[in-house]
């Protein structure tokens, strides 16, 4: 009888790795995490109010957040996955952080094909997108809203199983070393663990909305009481900008760490070993 990965039993390995590395992950999540993830809401602050060459020139510099963000992400992911040194775990990370982005590219580009009925519905409807694409307001017409709604309604619950059948993909890739491969090992390990992962992708979600928003919210109309409302750069915003990327840098590494615990369990129930790290 083949053995069952307990959500559990990986929640509470998340939590005692947590624990035992907490300094580690502080120490790779702070600079290599949180400073470009802050870095990145001042450019994007910054781009809002056209501050440099109407905003353009920000974009490098959010491109480069965001692939520093990504590697730390697999950094830590390579920790959880049983790696014992952060320059182990940076190395390995930065090896394969390119062919994540190879699959990541095309992951998105599969998502735009499957958007395109949606187009050909507004197509097919009249839909102005000159207009669009120029700014005006244009509504869909009813008969367009409601194809797209039941398309959506059909499409929504398969993408959430695709994404819970490929949640072990970035594992797979890191440890693995594999190609487009790793498409086909990561489907074969999250077998029987669709709905499992789907609930855990859900109960993540509110959690770290809720969490995000009231840190957002809360700690910025208060700061804002304090030191007064600001344009996006001033002390307010950039002081709420600090309280919530600290709270999205918490919830990123117990994602990356808790994914890093699945792939194991999910590895040790495929070889039948014990249970371990």
């Amino acid at each position: 009888m083949r053995a069952m990965v307990e959500m559990e039993q990986v929640w509470d390995r998340t939590a005692a790795f947590l624990r035992a590395r907490r300094a580690t992950l502080v120490a790779l999540a702070l600079p290599a995490l949180f400073v470009p993830s802050v870095i990145g809401g001042l450019a994007e602050a910054a781009a809002a109010q056209d501050v440099g060459a109407s905003g353009g020139i920000w974009m490098p510099v959010r491109l480069v957040a965001g692939l520093l963000m990504l590697w730390a992400e697999l950094a830590i992911l390579a920790l959880a996955a049983g790696l014992d040194s952060p320059r182990a775990a940076l190395r390995q990370a930065g090896l394969r952080l390119p062919v994540v982005i190879g699959f990541a590219l095309l992951l998105t580009a599969l998502l735009l094909l499957l958007a395109m009925p949606a187009v050909a519905i507004l197509a097919a409807y009249g839909f102005d997108f000159v207009a669009a694409a120029a700014g005006e307001s244009v509504t869909p017409s009813v008969a367009a809203a409601a194809w797209i709604a039941l398309y959506a309604l059909v499409l929504i619950p398969l993408l959430l199983w695709v994404a819970a059948r490929l949640s072990l993909l970035p594992p797979v890739i890191l440890e693995e070393r594999r190609g487009l491969g790793a498409i086909a090992c990561t489907v074969a390990l999250t077998h029987g663990l669709a709905a499992k992962i789907i609930g855990m992708f859900l109960l993540y979600g509110i959690v770290s909305t809720v969490l995000t928003a009231a840190t957002q919210y809360a700690g910025g109309t208060i700061l804002a009481l304090i030191f007064g409302s600001d344009d996006g750069l001033g002390v307010a915003s950039v002081l709420t900008l600090l309280l919530t990327t600290l709270v999205e840098t918490a919830l990123a590494a117990m994602l990356w760490v808790f994914t890093g615990k699945l792939y194991l369990a999910a590895r040790e129930r495929q070889d039948g070993t014990a249970a371990h790290r």
